[in-house]
């Protein structure tokens, strides 16, 4: 026990040793309180029985409204329900000397509110108590369910874009996108309708009930209003806004919704239709976050109706072009047979002419021949003249009928391909053009002549022709130069005659190649006009090409290839 004091004395100094404490505690008393004050949130002291011993009275007046209500036996009353198992054992934990900690969402004076709670115990006076502090932390799980719901949003962006480049229909994907729309946006249903006309047309209603939604409907109401402001239309009570109230039916089976979002389908401006979201049996708040994202999926959906829009009109533009490719072919296979039919038709008249004109030509020839020779007394030197001229120009004509018959056999014939070493052909052609060689300088340089696949005989015309038109050209030139020769480029060979003559104007040689085609007059050079067509016939009839270069007075180059494959006769 404590010693009672003896005197006046020494009452006054316990009596102020009291004082001085008292004032201590007092000063402690007003810095916990200060402290407790100046902490953000709620702070609270439990005890065992989860009574509220102590608690910062100011922010529960503030936050709260009232003093916090003690713990029975469902919980804390000041909790949401379901959230008080959680604030329960957070409790239990920090009375076990563990530390306690829970989220929960507190009745506040604006409603629910989310706080994270947490909590230690402590010894006072040898009871137990708990410590524990409470964070308003509503604007972070706003923020975390925004970015949870923008990852949600963003997932399905990723997807529908990802469907968006798949083989399907333009219904299929408008299918798939609305299912995607329901599920992120959590609402009853969702209709795409596309513009046709001056009509919305039914794309898919997902989620809708059966038989409400007309196929094809005007455009009026809120689809309208969108298309006139390009903006979205956002109905939070559908019974009670003006746009929407009168829209519906009382007869059953009639839409009735309580709250939409839609947004138009526009493109560079362009309508293209509306998406709209349905809550059919509660009212829904839509946020500003909502119909930005909505307006952003609606961007999507609007690239993919004008890209179907776009396949549509490609698809319809390429079934014409295939019509039109058909029914041009057709008349370019009508206009062949009928062309082959005439050019077979034609080269029969002129084999046929040509053949029966040999016998009249060689009669001419010989009945001249024998006027010049058993009536030569009787002959002026005018009538011999003349005599010689019809002997000369029946021969040309005989030629020229023989080169015409050449000719014609030349694209009926079938070609036999075998192996052929050119350079034997070239030989035996220079051997049978020696006699008009004789007395000319000329120098003839045959170069490698790589193997080919041909009709030996026909080649052998080729080179004859060929040949035979450099030594006829350069006649003229007191130094003849003749070249034979081929050149190889990636596996492509190419055979060639030069020769230094006349050479022609480039500008003509396309022109050559044609039957009776001439270039120099009949004075200058016999032909006929026929020898170069007949080695364009043969090289085609070989799968191949015959070109020819020349500068003029210095000589010409006639190149010829020899394809792969043969040809059949030609018609």
């Amino acid at each position: 026990m404590r010693r009672q004091p003896a005197d006046t004395a020494e009452w006054e100094a316990e009596n102020a040793r009291l004082r001085a404490r008292v004032a201590e505690l007092e000063r402690a008393a007003g810095l916990a309180d200060a402290i407790i004050a100046g902490l953000p949130g709620l702070l609270v002291i439990l005890d065992e029985q989860g009574r509220f011993v102590e608690w910062s009275r100011r922010d529960y007046g503030t936050v709260l409204g009232h003093p916090p209500l003690d713990s029975t036996a469902d919980g804390f009353p000041d909790v949401h329900p379901d959230d008080r198992q959680a604030v329960n054992k957070a409790v239990a934990d920090a009375m076990a000397g563990l530390e306690g900690s829970a989220e929960a969402r507190v009745f506040t004076r604006q409603g629910p509110r989310w706080f994270a709670l947490r909590g230690r115990s402590c010894i006072i006076g040898g009871k137990r108590y708990v410590v524990a502090t409470g964070t308003d932390i509503e604007q972070a799980k706003q923020a975390e369910a925004g970015l949870w719901t923008a990852l949600r949003r963003l997932g399905m962006l990723a997807r529908m874009a990802a469907t968006a480049v798949g083989r399907l229909t333009l219904k299929e994907l408008a299918r798939r996108f609305a299912i995607e729309l329901r599920e992120t946006f959590d609402v009853d249903g969702c209709v795409i309708r596309i513009l046709d006309g001056d009509e919305l047309d039914l794309l898919v209603a997902e989620g809708m009930p059966d038989g409400v939604l007309a196929q094809r409907i005007p455009v009026y109401g809120i689809a309208q209003r969108m298309f006139e402001t390009g903006e979205p239309v956002v109905i939070t009570d559908a019974l009670s806004d003006p746009v929407t109230r009168d829209l519906f039916s009382p007869r059953p089976g009639s839409l009735v919704f309580r709250s939409y979002a839609g947004v138009p389908l526009l493109f560079e401006h362009e309508k293209l239709g509306v998406l709209g979201l349905f809550a059919l049996h509660e009212t829904r708040e839509f946020t500003p976050a909502d119909v930005e994202h909505l307006t952003i999926v609606a961007s999507t959906v609007a690239i993919v109706l004008r890209n179907e829009r776009l396949f549509d009109m490609v698809r319809s533009q390429q079934r014409e072009l295939e019509l039109w490719a058909k029914e041009l072919e057709r008349r370019v296979e009508e206009r062949t047979r009928e062309l082959e039919a005439t050019v077979a038709e034609l080269e029969a008249f002129s084999y046929s002419v040509s053949h029966d004109l040999r016998s009249p030509i060689r009669a001419m020839v010989g009945y001249a021949h024998l006027l010049e020779e058993e009536h030569a007394a009787e002959l002026g030197a005018d009538a011999r003249r003349f005599i010689g001229s019809i002997k000369s120009s029946a021969v040309r004509l005989g030629g020229l009928v023989d080169d015409l018959l050449e000719f014609s056999r030349v694209g009926r014939r079938a070609i036999e391909r075998a192996a052929v070493f050119p350079r034997e052909v070239v030989d035996s052609v220079l051997a049978e053009e020696t006699p008009n060689l004789s007395g000319r300088t000329v120098e003839i340089t045959i170069g490698d002549l790589p193997p080919c696949h041909a009709d030996a005989g026909l080649l052998r015309q080729v080179y004859q022709n060929l040949i035979g038109n450099a030594i006829k050209y350069t006649s003229k030139r007191e130094h003849a130069r003749i070249e034979i020769g081929a050149t190889q480029t990636n596996g492509q060979v190419t055979y060639f005659v030069r020769d230094n003559g006349i050479g022609f104007d480039p500008r003509y040689a396309d022109r050559m190649f044609g039957v009776f085609q001439r270039l120099v007059s009949d004075e200058e050079f016999e032909g006929t006009g026929v020898g170069l067509a007949i080695v364009q016939r043969i090289v085609h009839r070989h799968s191949g090409e015959v070109w020819a270069t020349s500068t003029p007075g210095q000589g010409a180059t006639f190149y010829f290839t020899i394809g792969a494959q043969a040809g059949g006769p030609e018609a």
